[in-house]
């Protein structure tokens, strides 16, 4: 598929991490892919992200990157819940929010790790940054039961062997509630990371569906499972918690969906058109736009739209999921 530059104009990409490729990110700004959400992970990406986002504006395409901004769950030992009290040990903070099935191998990583960000610092960072750009969405945050840490020393997964250490899942929800009501306060819309963890999930935005109602709460509030990659009974279910204040999407990536095979074609059926959204979820500009149109060709494929019925639903769908309609 080769998509025209009219075409290109509607192309967004619901998620992605361009910036992790700190070399390029004035490619980034060359892209033809027209809007891309770029995902903040942990403090120090924020920083990148919001680097990125005046590089942007510096090249006369304000508007091309859509920041978002979050701890994701791969970093939540990293910082502290607000359940946590300030002081202590980072050593004693990290046994607490670290666990193996082999304990020594958590009492050889805790002393390599920095020392812990406090809950009233990084969310303190959080509220102010998402207010100072207010177009910014929160993610990418999330729950994952599978991830591991990185041995003391590496920054990149690619070719490294993870230890056996994993933060406490009762840590990651902590996190992430914290980031959910910060997102419905401020109404902005979430992009999910969702790991063998879809029934907490449910549970978690069932809650957060009652909340609202209880307190009467009528701006809309839109969640996107990225590179949704659960069950098509999960993805039913998640549909029924909609309701006039509760939108929520599906995305799906070439780079993470891609290895679902037939799964995936009976996913991209499964989401009603106006809640479909497409990403590409790559850390880097070098291949963006190719898996973009990639992706929209197997959802042209799987829906039997048209390039353009495809372009102008997955506009639409990205227009009112970042802009909290």
């Amino acid at each position: 598929m080769v998509l025209s530059t009219e075409q290109w104009k509607k192309v967004c990409d619901a998620h992605c991490h361009p910036q992790d490729d700190v070399l390029r990110l004035e490619a980034i700004t060359q892209l033809k892919t027209s809007r891309l959400a770029v995902m903040g992970t942990k403090v120090e990406d924020w920083r990148v992200v919001q680097t990125l986002v005046g590089i942007c504006k510096a090249n006369h395409v304000e508007g091309k990157v859509v920041p978002c901004f979050g701890i994701h769950p791969w970093y939540a030992h990293l910082y502290q819940s607000p359940n946590q009290r300030e002081g202590g040990s980072p050593t004693n903070h990290y046994k607490a929010v670290l666990t193996s099935k082999h304990q020594a191998d958590v009492d050889s990583i805790a002393p390599c790790l920095p020392e812990p960000v406090s809950f009233q610092e990084w969310s303190r960072q959080l509220r102010r940054i998402l207010l100072d750009h207010p177009r910014a969405l929160v993610g990418e945050v999330g729950l994952d039961r599978s991830a591991r840490l990185l041995p003391p020393g590496a920054t990149h997964w690619h070719g490294v062997i993870p230890t056996t250490v994993q933060s406490q899942y009762t840590h990651q929800v902590e996190i992430l509630e914290y980031q959910l009501d910060l997102a419905m306060e401020l109404g902005r819309g979430v992009s999910l990371h969702c790991v063998q963890s879809f029934g907490k999930m449910l549970d978690m935005l069932t809650r957060k569906t009652r909340e609202m109602e209880t307190d009467r709460i009528t701006q809309p509030f839109n969640i996107c499972f990225h590179s949704y990659g659960g069950s098509v009974d999960m993805l039913r279910s998640l549909l029924k918690l909609r309701t006039a204040s509760l939108n929520i999407y599906f995305s799906f990536s070439v780079a993470i969906n891609g290895r679902l095979g037939t799964r995936l074609t009976d996913l991209i059926k499964a989401v009603p058109d106006d809640c479909l959204l497409i990403e590409s979820d790559l850390a880097s500009p070098r291949e963006l736009d190719d898996f973009m149109e990639e992706i929209v060709e197997r959802v042209c494929c799987v829906k039997e739209w048209s390039t353009e019925q495809c372009l102008e639903t997955t506009e639409a769908n990205w227009i009112r999921f970042s802009n909290g309609g």
